[in-house]
Formats: structure tokens, C-alpha cells, sequence
């Protein structure tokens, strides 16, 4: 999931975005009109706003429960290659 959005040039610290933007962009990267993805974000949003790394954590639990088959086919397809 963190590969999914541009955190920023690590080279160039002036670049680099904050927590709080990073788990924004996150959020805002994620498009689904699920109910439960929608109260997955703001959940987030609201728990983990300040640090980047528990809000992935968070919202790649909540994704997987939320949508059970698509996790175990991708985990099946990962661990074939």
C-alpha cells in the first residue's frame, strides 16, 4: 500500500511530506464508495492521523477483512512466485 502514493523525493528534504499528509494522501488515494471502506478511512483518519506507518497497518487489516477473497487470491498469487 505505501508504494501506491508519492511520498516525496527522500534525496530532497524540502520535499518530503509530513505524517499527517502522507496518512492524508493515503486516504484520499483510496477510491471505493464501500460503506465499510468509507468508515475504514475516517476511522483511520481519526485514529492514526499522525503517523503514517499504523495507518497503512490499519487500513491493510480493515481492506482484508472487508474484502476476504480478493486478499486470499493475491496471497495465493504471491506466494506461487
Amino acid at each position: 500500500m505505501k508504494q501506491c502514493i508519492d511520498l516525496g523525493d527522500p534525496q530532497n528534504t524540502d520535499e518530503l511530506y509530513s505524517q499527517r499528509q502522507q496518512v492524508d494522501k493515503l486516504i484520499k488515494g483510496i477510491k471505493n464508495t464501500q460503506a465499510a471502506v468509507e468508515s475504514a478511512k475516517l476511522i483511520c483518519l481519526d485514529k492514526h492521523w499522525i503517523d503514517f506507518h499504523q495507518a497503512v497497518k490499519y487500513l491493510s487489516g480493515q481492506i482484508a477483512w472487508i474484502f476476504p477473497k480478493s486478499y486470499k487470491a493475491s496471497t495465493n498469487n504471491n506466494n506461487k512466485s
